[in-house]
């Protein structure tokens, strides 16, 4: 079904998009489907001898067409206008030749679904009304004899061409909505499963994050311990240099004043030298 509807699945295509991708398909059946359905009932309004209603029907189905020729040179908004106005004037037009016993409830059911699908929840609440709004007009002009049906319901029961036109009708509306909503469970279900894939990837680096925190605040510990054993033994080996340094003092006062006794010391043997060597001259004299 898959390579049937080319349904792609793109992690990165926005709402307009899908809706793009979803108007392109409705547009291909609508015509595949919706031009036989329509030459189907003008065929049925023939054997009815209504030629007006099967004039009515291409009238009111030109919209589609038009949305179709035009449609790279129109936006996705208006293209979906022009389908979701002509699937209102055919629903109305419906209404107005078969009462609520045609299928004009069926196709307003479908004109909600796909302007909530293309629009929003707001637009598609402004349909019902509408729709709601239509019916009630149409019911007075019936109530009050304004209008009335052009065909008797029995006698058409009896066409097998009226069976087929509503086994048509419904088979049209029906793969229109199962499309508009298949594309888009399809798109919602394929954005959970990437949720799901971006939950699992960020659960696995917040895991990461906090196993490289904890790494980091383990290897900080190491080097806060390792900078204060780094600071004891500084301030060990200072004290050790500081009590070197004046050992070392102390060894040079005593270097210094052995020095200064030995200076003295060898002052005295020249003089007592000199003495000797005075009185020696004198006894040889």
């Amino acid at each position: 079904m898959k390579k049937i509807l080319n349904i792609t699945n793109n992690p990165n295509e926005t709402i307009q998009d899908v809706r793009k991708q979803l108007l392109f398909w409705i547009l291909t059946i609508t015509n595949i489907l919706g031009i036989p359905i329509v030459i189907i009932g003008f065929i049925e309004a023939l054997l009815l001898d209504q030629r007006l209603t099967a004039l009515l029907y291409f009238f009111l189905y030109s919209p589609v067409l038009v949305a179709t020729i035009f449609r790279s040179k129109i936006s996705i908004k208006t293209c979906a206008g022009m389908i979701l106005l002509s699937i209102y004037l055919l629903g109305v037009f419906n209404l107005c030749i078969y009462g609520f016993s045609g299928a004009a409830i069926p196709i307003f059911f479908t004109l909600l679904v796909l302007t909530t699908v293309f629009f929003d929840i707001k637009t598609g609440f402004k349909a019902i009304l509408l729709c709601i709004l239509s019916m009630a007009v149409v019911g007075f002009l019936f109530i009050q004899n304004k209008i009335s049906l052009d065909v008797a319901l029995y006698e058409i029961n009896t066409y097998p061409i009226s069976w087929f036109t509503a086994a048509a009708v419904l088979v049209f509306l029906g793969i229109l909505i199962i499309i508009s909503f298949g594309i888009i469970q399809k798109k919602m279900l394929h954005s959970l499963q990437i949720s799901n894939q971006q939950a699992e990837e960020l659960k696995k680096l917040n895991l990461q994050l906090n196993q490289d925190i904890l790494k980091r605040k383990k290897t900080e510990n190491e080097l806060r311990h390792f900078q204060d054993t780094l600071e004891e033994q500084v301030k060990e080996r200072t004290s050790e240099l500081d009590k070197k340094n004046i050992e070392l003092k102390e060894k040079n006062k005593e270097l210094e004043h052995y020095n200064e006794l030995f200076e003295g010391r060898e002052f005295r043997i020249k003089e007592l030298k000199d003495k000797v060597k005075g009185l020696e001259d004198k006894n040889f004299q």
